[in-house]
């Protein structure tokens, strides 16, 4: 990822967070300024594109090994491969390896909840409470849609709300967020506005906005879509309390932004943070299903096959200069 993130020439995207970074604050126009932290970062250690680029590979690796901690499956070590071949397969997911976008330290603070969360079910120890502000607070200060993660997942378990230590959980967390909170004040809430009311399309509502989420449901996995899926609607009547949390992440994104699809136009990156549970969920089920895994094997090595050549396509401006 590093020599990706090197060769590869910036999105435009990514020069509008450089600009954020030369101008750091608590908050930005439409985004939390932890886009723009790891960007400094970065940038303390390289040049060029990896002065944008670099820590977001640092952070792509931490998270591929903190996903590998939260899987608990006694075979798991004998089926450390499929792991591998899981993640890297699942296509959008390993675009956060070499670009830097706000979804980058989202998805890294989303794989800490979760194993934060499957440590709290666990003991209820004060390392989970601890793991658990710290990825709360970084989820909001990365993205959005960290609030969706933690709606979804407390909604899959009422019995959270008994738990007074995970109210001064939230409550240290709304600490940390009080320098945002505040920023937005004094410039008058620019970011709520501009995506609650200025971004929103008022053109008339259009079929292919709806059908371009569904098509992004698959497109952020690839062309294992079949099998992930299919592991997916396995695990919808589990009982296990961690299960059934991933099940509400993803079709809580699933529901919420194909109700936004009728606002206006909806991108796959917006519900990248569903590859998390898929890959959690699907390895578990690769494990019994013998079959499936057959399949799941030949359809991945389809996917990386096509994620290295287009990796090289982009890296290399003489035979794709976009």
């Amino acid at each position: 990822n590093i020599a990706q993130g090197g060769l590869t020439e910036l999105l435009p995207d990514e020069s509008y967070y450089w600009i954020y970074s030369n101008y750091f604050d608590w908050g930005f126009f439409d985004h939390p300024p932890l886009v723009a932290l790891w960007i400094l970062i970065s940038d303390y250690f390289f040049s060029d594109e990896l002065g944008v680029r670099f820590f977001s590979a640092v952070s792509f690796s931490l998270m591929s090994y903190i996903v590998w901690l939260t899987i608990d499956h006694p075979r798991k070590n004998e089926y450390a491969w499929l792991f591998v071949l899981i993640y890297f397969s699942t296509a959008l997911i390993n675009v956060y390896g070499f670009i830097t976008t706000p979804d980058t330290p989202l998805m890294l603070f989303c794989a800490l909840f979760l194993f934060a969360y499957q440590q709290y079910l666990k003991s209820k120890s004060l390392l989970s409470y601890l793991l658990l502000t710290i990825s709360i607070s970084g989820m909001m200060y990365s993205k959005y849609q960290g609030l969706l993660i933690i709606l979804f997942v407390v909604l899959s378990n009422w019995k959270l709300v008994k738990d007074y230590k995970l109210w001064l959980v939230c409550l240290f967390s709304l600490f940390i967020y009080v320098p945002y909170l505040h920023w937005q004040w004094i410039n008058d809430f620019p970011s709520f506005r501009y995506h609650l009311e200025e971004r929103v399309s008022y053109q008339s509502y259009k079929l292919e906005y709806t059908l371009t989420h569904f098509l992004n449901t698959l497109v952020i996995v690839g062309f294992t879509f079949p099998i992930i899926y299919k592991a997916f609607f396995k695990n919808i009547s589990t009982k296990k309390k961690f299960s059934k949390s991933l099940n509400f992440i993803i079709i809580g994104f699933f529901m919420f932004f194909f109700i936004a699809s009728f606002r206006g136009r909806v991108q796959a990156q917006w519900i990248v943070a569903i590859s998390i549970p898929l890959i959690l969920i699907s390895f578990d089920y690769l494990i019994k299903d013998k079959n499936s895994r057959k399949w799941f094997i030949r359809l991945a090595f389809v996917n990386i096959s096509l994620l290295f050549i287009i990796r090289v396509l982009i890296s290399n401006e003489e035979i794709l200069p976009v």
